[in-house]
């Protein structure tokens, strides 16, 4: 039911929402998708998440009440003791719209909101309609994870638009980018016994000018959420570099120890998917030097060439497991219980050993010319909308093996994770793209938001979200900027930011041209932030076009 006595929590609990320039608060920094195990063999086992003491599911029915404008919210609901036994309850992950609360929104090319940022004044009668729904949800945490030497955060896989959380009434921070996940420290304010979690999500902020997709706009948690433990010493982030002659690169990222050289090695072991039990089968095994950084981090870096390895491409999806374990060890003072020393954990990761380039105007993948046969893909189903199950996203790719589809576009944001672990596994070619697209505010130099100082973090945030998240899976062959953002400097910035992290992989953008406006009759003077030319709906004129003007060029970029 929607909110009675609505009124605000705090001064104005969504004020920092509306500025372009704040993109998160208290949210951890963006890191590859891995899950750390308590142990080698559950890592090797890649066992259900649910199997860890590290791991506490909190999907299910959450308490929720809901309000059509956005900040006008029940006193006090963040505080443990608040009273919701007259509130309803929502599916998490579920779109409110689907479960009883809204109504679904359909848009092409304009926003569903009058085009001046970063303000949200709908364009129907109520000018002030911004739906908001509150969540509440109590769990309690196994007592080991109050101990010292641990920590416990939230993990919010996805939710629309954005999101502010509280643990027991301490506010934890808030979130924008609907579309990749939202990670916050719940120690030092987890407790024994009874805990409450708070979430209040509002369908648009600032963020939504970025987010002007033309589809249906849904609202609510999209992905699932649950909390895990990690040691204090634990690995930060992980980047696989794996070539398609064998060649492995390994670079951890820990934090958390003031002398952490004293808490090494981290080994590694590489094997054959599926035979990671069997040692006979094992490609590898070595240990990463760990080099020391300040404030507590430390790099383990690490290469090995593999002999004999079979490389990764749609045709022959060859895939390895790649066990990263950091052993337990005493802290700095030996004597030290094991609370407070340096706990063990490790972590399994999928590999694909491929090598893509561009090479004379085409496209080239493991030493030969690739060309791409794909389709569009977008998050939605008829009946749950933006929560895609397994078996939806398995039947999408069974159709488009069974058509001879080899690649698959993320039209036009980063999916859910397991999405890229079927296309690795099954074989399909992934160009992953930034939630980013604002036509909706027209694309021409002196408007677009892409060329807007002010908005420049913005874009940057959700390339930065999209790059670490999804960097190891092997089946993403290229990173698209977005769609339909204009182009300017904010996009300039963005790709040299990705090419510098991430050399090995190809960057498109098909807004990256010269001309204040297009045409699908004329070929595009193609700008320097795109390494394929990919025009959108191109008239065969057009295509004959650049390949008569790029006849023989080796510079070309291979038209995609």
């Amino acid at each position: 039911a929607a909110a009675d006595a609505a009124v605000d929590v705090v001064a104005n609990p969504v004020a920092d929402w509306f500025d372009p320039e704040i993109v998160c608060r208290g949210r951890e920094p963006p890191r590859a998708n891995f899950f750390a195990y308590e142990s080698v063999e559950l890592a090797k086992a890649g066992a259900p998440l649910g199997s860890s003491t590290r791991f506490l599911d909190l999907n299910g029915k959450w308490k929720f009440v809901w309000s059509p404008h956005a900040g006008q919210v029940p006193r006090g609901f963040q505080r443990c003791n608040f009273d919701d036994r007259a509130w309803g309850q929502m599916p998490v992950p579920g779109n409110w719209e689907l479960n009883g609360q809204g109504f679904p929104i359909y848009t092409n090319e304009d926003y569903c909101f009058y085009a001046k940022p970063p303000g949200i004044k709908y364009r129907g009668k109520d000018r002030q309609y911004n739906p908001t729904g509150v969540y509440r949800h109590s769990f309690e945490p196994p007592a080991d994870w109050l101990a010292k030497g641990v920590e416990a955060f939230l993990h919010i896989g996805a939710v629309r638009c954005g999101c502010k959380a509280w643990l027991n009434g301490v506010e934890l921070g808030f979130s924008t980018d609907s579309k990749v996940p939202a990670e916050f420290k719940l120690t030092p304010h987890l407790r024994l016994g009874r805990n409450v979690l708070a979430v209040l999500v509002i369908s648009w902020n600032a963020s939504a000018y970025l987010e002007g997709q033309d589809m249906w706009w849904l609202s609510g948690f999209t992905r699932g959420v649950f909390a895990f433990l990690r040691p204090v010493r634990r690995i930060k982030d992980v980047h696989i570099h794996a070539s398609a002659r064998g060649m492995l690169r390994v670079d951890v990222e820990l934090s958390g120890a003031s002398n952490i050289a004293a808490c090494s090695p981290v080994s590694c072991e590489l094997f054959p998917r599926g035979q990671e039990d069997v040692v006979e089968q094992k490609v590898c095994s070595f240990d990463l030097t760990v080099t020391p950084r300040i404030g507590g981090l430390a790099i383990a870096s690490g290469c090995f060439q593999c002999d004999g390895i079979l490389p990764w491409s749609a045709e022959t999806p060859n895939l390895y497991t790649l066990i990263i374990n950091v052993p337990e060890a005493a802290a700095e003072n030996s004597t030290a219980p094991l609370a407070s020393a340096c706990r063990a954990e490790a972590i399994q990761l999928v590999v694909g050993f491929r090598t893509m380039e561009v090479r004379h105007g085409r496209l080239m993948l493991n030493g030969h010319e690739l060309t791409i046969r794909g389709v569009n893909r977008r998050e939605h189903d008829g009946f749950t909308g933006h929560v895609i199950a397994r078996e939806a996203m398995l039947q999408d790719i069974r159709m488009m093996k069974a058509h001879n589809i080899n690649a698959v576009r993320c039209s036009n944001y980063p999916n859910d994770p397991l999405w890229y672990e079927l296309c690795s596994e099954h074989g399909l070619y992934v160009i992953d793209e930034a939630n980013l697209e604002s036509n909706g505010m027209g694309l021409e130099d002196g408007i677009t938001l892409s060329n807007n100082g002010k908005w420049c973090e913005s874009h940057l945030a959700r390339m930065k979200g999209m790059f670490e998240r999804n960097k190891n899976f092997p089946c993403i062959i290229c990173w698209s900027l977005g769609n339909d953002a204009g182009n300017g400097t904010s996009l300039h910035h963005a790709y040299c930011w990705i090419k510098r992290r991430d050399p090995e992989r190809v960057v498109c953008y098909e807004g990256a041209c010269r001309e204040p406006t297009r045409s699908a009759d004329v070929s595009k003077t193609v700008d320097m932030n795109t390494d394929m030319y990919c025009p959108k709906y191109p008239s065969p004129s057009a295509l004959a076009e650049y390949g008569k003007s790029y006849e023989g060029v080796v510079q070309a970029l291979p038209l995609v």
